[in-house]
């Protein structure tokens, strides 16, 4: 919101529209991590949504997990738009199944981050056979 100069209303009543703005002014693969969105600038699919995620998210420092992620997927040879798509959904899903363990409906702590890393590599794993 800031970066567009908009409101945060205006984003969350058009996160899609937001995205690509954002994704095309920036030259940038854009995630809104609230929305489920992910935009870019110059693909065929400009936009992907995903649809895994949980409430436990919503902490601090679970964004930087995410980018963590991203740039390893990256740094593993993963196109940009590629990482960002499958790190969306290993977060996404690793934090349902670590809910689903503890039974969390809260955020999760920084103990967590270890169990969250651990079921991504499970999640990569299994769809890799």
């Amino acid at each position: 919101a800031h970066m567009l100069q908009q409101p945060k209303s205006a984003i969350a009543r058009s996160p899609v529209e937001y995205a690509l703005q954002a994704a095309r002014l920036f030259h940038s693969l854009i995630v809104l991590k609230a929305a489920k969105f992910i935009a870019s600038p110059n693909a065929t699919v400009p936009v992907y949504c995903n649809t895994t995620g949980h409430v436990g998210l919503a902490t601090a420092g679970s964004g930087d997990v995410l980018a963590g992620v991203i740039v390893a997927l990256i740094a593993r040879g993963c196109s940009t738009q590629q990482a960002a798509v499958w790190a969306c959904y290993i977060h996404g899903r690793s934090a349902e199944i670590l809910s689903d363990r503890i039974g969390s409906q809260l955020g999760f702590f920084a103990n967590n981050d270890e169990t969250l890393f651990i079921l991504g590599l499970q999640l990569l794993d299994h769809a890799n056979r």
